[in-house]
């Protein structure tokens, strides 16, 4: 099993679920079922839109959507990462180093951000504010740990203890310093897209070529050997294949 940069954070509990019910409600309406399909598209669209208002939606803005699974003890039993997967899966997981920058680059999030902004996106995702950085930076820091690092590595540590045999990437080569090591940016690497013209906004001019080579290889070499290529996420050394400049 072959995980990239899933958003494993994005599990409410019963009264985040219910605020964000009412939220919805009040966008979409009390039967958006009974709808025309075009309004409910256009409805859909300004929720979209007005998610992103944290003034309207507070901490929760920072999801970027208010749909998620939702904790019930039963079909979602808890919102911890052990026993997702049995360890009978080989699993091969990681993320990219600034997931969180391509959502925050519409509507100038990021280049509007504040210490008010910081400490909502802390209080949604629990975290502590990162120390040393700009606004900016302390923002995509919060939203990239909490919504997909953090949830990564608690999924690869209960994999590898419970015995299963993991392997844990970080794809940190940055396009620019506005586009970063963002969401999506491994995709034209991973299935030789660089040269695509709809690759080449995300990844510029002159990619390294050769790290999609060894990332492919990698992928393939898992997917028909269980071996990406580099140690086991286990015990106390926890290797981590980091993908940059330098592969």
């Amino acid at each position: 099993m072959i995980l990239q940069s899933g958003p494993f954070g994005l599990v409410s509990d019963a009264d985040l679920a219910a605020s964000l019910i009412s939220g919805i409600t009040r966008e979409l309406g009390d039967e958006p079922a009974r709808l025309p399909l075009r309004e409910l598209c256009t409805r859909h669209l300004a929720l979209n839109e007005s998610f992103r208002d944290t003034d309207r939606w507070g901490p929760t803005s920072y999801f970027f959507t208010p749909y998620m699974p939702t904790v019930d003890g039963d079909i979602v039993p808890t919102a911890e990462a052990r026993g997702r997967i049995p360890s009978s899966i080989d699993v091969l997981l990681g993320t990219t180093r600034e997931e969180s920058r391509l959502f925050l680059l519409p509507n100038n999030v990021l280049a509007e951000a504040g210490p008010e902004q910081v400490r909502l996106a802390g209080e949604a995702y629990s975290l502590p504010l990162p120390d040393a950085l700009p606004p900016a930076d302390q923002l995509a820091t919060i939203i990239t740990d909490g919504l997909f690092r953090r949830p990564a590595v608690d999924l690869a540590r209960a994999h590898s203890d419970a015995g299963g045999r993991t392997f844990s990437y970080d794809f940190a080569w940055r396009a620019d310093d506005l586009v970063g090591a963002t969401h999506t940016l491994e995709l034209p690497f991973l299935f030789d897209r660089l040269g695509a013209e709809d690759a080449r906004g995300l990844v510029g001019a002159n990619p390294p070529r050769e790290l999609s080579r060894v990332m492919r290889k990698a992928w393939i070499d898992f997917a028909t050997t269980g071996d990406p290529g580099w140690g086991r996420y286990e015990g106390g050394e926890r290797s981590t294949m980091v993908f940059d400049s330098d592969y």
